[in-house]
């Protein structure tokens, strides 16, 4: 019996993999932080957005009576956000529309967010919400090797560089400033729903970026008192290394209403984070931590996705 394949595998693993399993979904998400005037900017690309409530309950129907429902297609849930935290305060808005794809290099549209690669390599993100909601935003990469890592047997985390200086401009509240700063990629690619994966009550993932590395912390089940499924990975010009792991602690209470984070992570004597604060109570949860990772100090971009209401 011939096999259907669940996505297509680019020559560009930054390219579109055009996912087509019931309930799996692809995430880009490009992401610009200035310490000193706290402000965090992150771009959303989904298809097949896990977030989604039609899109949950049409995978259970189908789950339950697959003869009688017909599988949802991520095509259907496509979103784009675009989110500026600054000072406290979030302005943040989604657009929903059709995505707009190549598989043959990173190129994105979604209504007026849009994403591509240009030819000397650094990333063009812009979205346009409203006149007083807007990002123009450069990416320029360091050098490094293109980097997967298995999250899960179904979800595959890929980094494309190690850290990317950031230019441009963002528009909040209707006030314009420039960018210079640092940044970063990611993009996730499952053939599963987050509901079928082994995730407990959140996955947490936390981005360290130093001068010459970029450490990467990804707990599959962040409240798992074990830390079983803890990874820390070394992103450097040299590729992806994940580290070997025989200690790490870590200590959470629920500090708002269905939300819970770490207070303090501690891996190895390598890494520690502490001093957590929340730049984004939405789903997910976006924290900012003081970190520490070989005598080094830097600040770490976490984000919570929790399982309420997967």
């Amino acid at each position: 019996m011939p096999t259907i394949s669940l996505f297509t595998q680019p020559a560009d693993a930054n390219a579109w993999h055009a996912v087509c399993s019931p309930g799996g979904f692809e995430w880009w998400q490009f992401a610009a932080f200035d310490a000193s005037s706290d402000t965090h900017v992150f771009v959303d690309f989904v298809e097949g957005d896990p977030y989604s409530r039609v899109y949950r309950d049409r995978f259970t129907q189908y789950l339950k009576k697959p003869t009688k429902f017909a599988p949802p297609s991520p095509g259907e849930f496509v979103r784009a956000s675009v989110s500026i935290c600054r000072g406290g305060k979030v302005n943040r808005g989604d657009v929903r529309s059709p995505l707009v794809a190549s598989a043959d290099s990173l190129r994105l549209a979604v209504a007026s967010v849009a994403a591509h690669v240009e030819g000397n390599g650094a990333i063009r993100v812009v979205g346009v919400l409203d006149v007083g909601h807007q990002v123009d935003l450069t990416f320029t990469p360091s050098p490094g090797q293109l980097g997967t890592i298995q999250v899960t047997s179904q979800m595959q985390w890929i980094v494309a560089s190690p850290r990317y200086e950031v230019t441009g401009s963002i528009t909040s509240a209707g006030q314009t400033s420039s960018f210079c700063r640092s940044g970063f990629h990611e993009h996730f690619v499952s053939t599963q729903p987050l509901s079928r994966m082994d995730f407990g009550m959140g996955w947490f993932r936390a981005r360290v970026t130093l001068p010459d590395a970029t450490w990467l912390v990804n707990i599959t089940n962040v409240f798992d008192s074990r830390l079983a499924g803890i990874k820390l990975i070394r992103v450097g010009a040299e590729g992806v290394t994940e580290m070997p792991i025989q200690r790490a602690s870590m200590d959470y209470k629920p500090a708002l209403p269905r939300i819970c984070y770490p207070l303090t992570l501690g891996v190895e004597d390598r890494l520690t984070l502490k001093n957590p604060r929340v730049i984004d109570p939405g789903q997910p949860t976006r924290v900012v931590y003081d970190a520490t990772i070989d005598g080094q100090s830097a600040i770490a971009i976490a984000e919570v996705v929790r399982s309420v209401g997967w």
